[in-house]
């Protein structure tokens, strides 16, 4: 009998037959010895499959995931944030697209997070517009460097019978999602391909795409939590799936389980740390004037009776939040 052993070292999937041992078998790739987990000889042993990391949400043909890359065991520090260490591929991911989307470093926090409850376990068709467009508008309030379109792609359920395709993004004349139909059944899921694919959109309309295509399915996953789609994204990712006597714990995306949690922390701290140090955005009020100004054509009268009704009607609130609040009203209002 065979059994899969993930080298620890290099990520690679090893065949291990049960007459080599008691030898210590070792990674075909790295030459590593390999360290069979407890949980992974049950699983096999009752029939279960376990698929790792890799499982493409973008592409209607199953992959198997390409072997990672050896991992630091100390990873270099993000010196922006205080006691905070994590890979340096991701904090460059994140610094880069973090400076690009967020700039509106004056808005509180609070509600970055677009909470999965939020978007209720949509399962028609209408109902899976309505959560894309509530994913597209959170988008525009906290990431509105990125080129949000208004217009939603053209979504299509699709019945996939291979349980290892969740989705697919297509840029031709008109933009295409494709949902595995089997996923409807299970919200979590189903609202982070929803979300994945939002950001495929996105970045492609914001220039911001690798021509690297998993460079660039790492960044999308990534993008999420710049987006505010972290809770969407831990809720998502892992999920198991029956068929007959089999069961698949199936890993959705490119990023590995601790990488989605240090770009979790990461998206939530470093905002944070952005509000608290607002007094280093000098900048910010001028540049909220000048897109509140461009609204009223250049009228600066007309800004000033607008500012002072906002005034009025929010009078606890400092001047760079009294326009981000008018500036959110009227992208609100004019959608």
């Amino acid at each position: 009998m065979e059994h899969l052993i993930t080298c620890e070292v290099c990520g690679a999937r090893n065949r291990v037959r049960s007459h080599s041992k008691p030898r210590q078998p070792i990674c075909g790739k790295c030459h590593a010895p390999l360290k069979e987990k407890l949980f992974d000889r049950v699983m096999q042993t009752v029939g279960t499959v376990v698929s790792e990391a890799g499982q493409i949400l973008t592409d209607l043909t199953a992959a198997s995931s390409s072997p990672q890359p050896p991992q630091r065991e100390t990873p270099p520090t993000d010196q922006t944030i205080p006691g905070f260490s994590f890979d340096p591929e991701l904090h460059q991911v994140l610094s880069h697209l973090a400076e690009v989307a967020w700039t509106n470093p004056n808005r509180s926090p609070e509600g970055f997070l677009l909470m999965p409850d939020r978007l209720g376990c949509p399962t028609l068709s209408q109902e899976i517009r309505q959560t894309f467009d509530h994913l597209y508008a959170h988008v525009r309030t906290w990431a509105p460097g990125f080129n949000v379109p208004y217009s939603l792609p053209e979504i299509k359920i699709v019945r996939i019978d291979d349980y290892k395709t969740a989705g697919q993004f297509a840029m031709g004349e008109h933009p295409v999602v494709t949902v595995a139909e089997k996923y409807l059944a299970t919200p979590s899921v189903l609202r982070l391909i929803l979300a994945h694919e939002a950001c495929h959109h996105i970045l492609h309309l914001s220039s911001l795409e690798d021509p690297n295509r998993q460079a660039n399915e790492r960044k999308t996953d990534l993008s999420m939590f710049i987006c505010g789609f972290g809770e969407i994204a831990q809720q998502g990712y892992t999920t198991v799936h029956r068929q007959f006597l089999t069961t698949h714990i199936l890993h959705l995306g490119y990023l590995q389980a601790r990488e989605y949690q240090q770009a979790y922390k990461w998206a939530r701290q470093r905002r944070d740390e952005l509000f608290r140090n607002i007094d280093r955005f000098p900048g910010a009020e001028a540049q909220l004037y000048r897109r509140l100004l461009t609204i009223v054509h250049g009228d600066h009268q007309a800004l000033e009776r607008w500012r002072d009704r906002a005034a009025n009607r929010y009078p606890r609130l400092a001047t760079v939040e009294l326009y981000q609040t008018m500036l959110d009203e009227y992208q609100r209002d004019n959608r």
